[in-house]
């Protein structure tokens, strides 16, 4: 534990947004005291603009320094922390864990950002597949790491987990319940796998604001279009 850590840590938070679950996750993991404050994302308050100008959750303030980026703040509390094991202590290990979150955003959540948030037309079976068969090339990839799983290293919890863990949860409330997604197919057996096990986790399970609130945000950006 680093002097940093004796200092008042805050954190600034909207239970509604993925990126600022992960650092939410993350704390949790730490087992740290800290002071949330809540930021309505529909009416953002102009004094945020003094933590973070761009006015985007999460933010993380140690003491009178503030950071922000959900990918950046994981990170720092795995270093402020390293008793939570966020972070292999092998440097080539913790080497993948980082070229994992960067895959599973490339070939996961972008793939599904960009089939829910495109126009009507262009929700198609092409923006299915493609979302399909990215959750498929995680699934290698997860074979590859480790077979037995459940988890990225293994057994073991990780940041590789954690930073994805946000949108497997996403995944799992809405594919099926608002695009009719099934991914209960042959060839996402370990990716489904992981799923279970990084959301059923406890630190995730605490920091998920739930499957109908986040059923009920999709269905209503879809009615927007």
């Amino acid at each position: 534990m680093s002097v940093a850590t004796e200092k008042q840590i805050t954190f600034y938070h909207s239970v509604a947004c993925p990126h600022s679950q992960r650092a939410a996750i993350a704390l949790e993991e730490a087992k740290t005291h800290f002071e949330v404050v809540p930021i309505d994302l529909s009416n953002k308050p102009d004094w945020y603009r003094t933590v973070n100008p761009e006015l985007k959750v999460p933010a993380l303030k140690i003491g009178d320094v503030a950071i922000a980026e959900s990918l950046v703040i994981v990170e720092l509390v795995a270093e402020l922390f390293p008793e939570s094991n966020l972070l292999p202590k092998d440097p080539i290990s913790r080497a993948k864990v980082r070229w994992f979150i960067q895959y599973f955003a490339d070939k996961a959540s972008a793939t599904w950002v960009k089939l829910v948030f495109a126009s009507s037309e262009q929700i198609d079976n092409a923006g299915v597949e493609a979302f399909v068969d990215g959750l498929k090339k995680v699934d290698a990839v997860l074979r590859e790491q480790s077979n037995e799983g459940p988890f990225f290293l293994g057994t073991e919890f990780s940041l590789a987990d954690l930073a994805s863990a946000t949108f497997a949860l996403h995944f799992n409330a809405a594919a099926k319940s608002v695009l009719g997604i099934d991914l209960d197919i042959e060839g996402l057996e370990r990716y489904n796998a992981w799923a279970r096990a990084v959301t059923n986790r406890e630190s995730v399970i605490k920091t998920y604001h739930g499957d109908e609130n986040v059923v009920e945000a999709y269905k209503a950006r879809i009615a927007k279009k």
